[in-house]
C-alpha cells in the first residue's frame, strides 16, 4: 500500500471513529430508557447540537488546536531531523484539518472526503516545492536585499534562519552548520553539504528555474 493511500485510509476510519466528537452527531444510537428509540435506527446522523454552532466551535478552537499541534510538530522536526514517527503524525494532522475544514464548508461526509482526496491530490501532483526552488528563492530574496550576488555560505546562513518562512510545506527537515535535509518527490530523504550546495547555488545560477 502507498503512503497516500495509507495515510486516505487511516484519516477515513479516525474520521468515521471520532466523527461525534469533532460535529456532535451519531447513527443509529439507542437509548436504554426508551424503547420507541431503542428501534429507531437513523439513517441519517443526528445532532445534539446545531450544524452552525458546531462549525463556529471548530474554526474558533479545533482548527486552530490543530495549527499549532502542526506547528509544534514542525518545531520538533526542525530539532530531530527525520523521526518517522513524528513525520507520520504531522502528516495524520494535515490530513485531519483538511477534512475538518471541508467539514465546515458543506457539513457532510461527502465534503469530508473530497478535502481530503483535494489535499492528497496537491500532494501528488507536485504541489509542494521542491528543494531546489526553495534555494533559489531564499537567494533570490537576499540578493535583492544585498543589491548584489551572494556567496553560497551567506545563503545557506539565511536559509538557515529563516527556514520556517521558507519552508512552509516541511521540504526540508532539517538544516544544521554543515548540512541539509529535505524530503525528494518520491517521500523518499535527500541530503545536501555544504560543498553540494556551493554546486548547486552554481547550477542554479547557470540554468535558473522558468
Amino acid at each position: 500500500m502507498g503512503k497516500d493511500n495509507e495515510l486516505r485510509e487511516w484519516a477515513l476510519n479516525h474520521w468515521k471513529v471520532y466523527r461525534a466528537k469533532y460535529t456532535g452527531e451519531v447513527k443509529d444510537f439507542e437509548m436504554p430508557f426508551s424503547e420507541n428509540l431503542q428501534q429507531h435506527k437513523l439513517e441519517k446522523p443526528f445532532s445534539f447540537i446545531p450544524k452552525k454552532t458546531i462549525k463556529s466551535m471548530m474554526l474558533m478552537f479545533e482548527i486552530p488546536r490543530i495549527k499549532v499541534e502542526i506547528a509544534r510538530g514542525e518545531e520538533e522536526r526542525a530539532k530531530v531531523g527525520s523521526d518517522p514517527g513524528l513525520i507520520w503524525e504531522l502528516k495524520q494532522n494535515r490530513a485531519l484539518l483538511a477534512m475538518i475544514k471541508g467539514y465546515c464548508k458543506l457539513g457532510t461526509n461527502e465534503s469530508v472526503i473530497k478535502a481530503l482526496d483535494k489535499h492528497l491530490s496537491k500532494k501528488k501532483s507536485g504541489q509542494k516545492k521542491d528543494h531546489t526552488l526553495i534555494i533559489w528563492e531564499v537567494m533570490q530574496s537576499l540578493e535583492n536585499d544585498l543589491k548584489k550576488e551572494a556567496k553560497p555560505t551567506k545563503i545557506w546562513n539565511y536559509l538557515r534562519k529563516n527556514i520556517k518562512k521558507y519552508n512552509s510545506d516541511g521540504v526540508i527537515i532539517s538544516i544544521s552548520h554543515d548540512e541539509m535535509k529535505y524530503f525528494e518527490s518520491n517521500e523518499t530523504e535527500g541530503h545536501l553539504t555544504k560543498e553540494s550546495f556551493r554546486h548547486a547555488i552554481k547550477r542554479l545560477r547557470e540554468n535558473p528555474p522558468k
